[in-house]
């Protein structure tokens, strides 16, 4: 009797350690598989803050090239009303008054004409 008693407690324990070796490989299964999706996190995470850093510097890139036309046009149209006065002073110092041209001393009041669309003979 206390024979199978024996055996019955060595096969109750190995069938305990497997189980507790099972529940052991499912846990490390379960940490891979946890480490793998942090690690695709991450990878995720680190493109979207390389987008994120080059969307900003193309903006600001972006944001200094519209301000250096914007102060190139002011420039030409400041340039242009300066220049345009120094022509109409000229022609007024050699008594020519009928060719000079008359222009606005400020770059409010300037105003840039376009031609008038012309008008298609079916429309008339």
């Amino acid at each position: 009797m206390s024979l199978w008693i024996g055996r019955l407690r060595r096969n109750f324990n190995n069938i305990k350690s497997e189980i507790e070796k099972e529940i052991g490989a499912d846990e490390i299964r379960r940490q891979l598989r946890n480490e793998e999706i942090m690690e695709k996190f991450r990878a995720t995470q680190s493109k979207v803050q390389e987008s994120i850093q080059t969307l900003r510097n193309d903006t600001e890139t972006f944001r200094r090239n519209v301000e250096l036309e914007a102060e190139t046009a002011a420039g030409k149209i400041t340039g242009q009303d300066s220049s345009a006065e120094s022509n109409a002073a000229s022609t007024a110092d050699s008594g020519d008054s009928a060719a000079a041209p008359q222009t606005a001393s400020s770059p409010e009041s300037a105003t840039i004409t376009q031609p008038a669309p012309e008008k298609d003979a079916s429309q008339a």
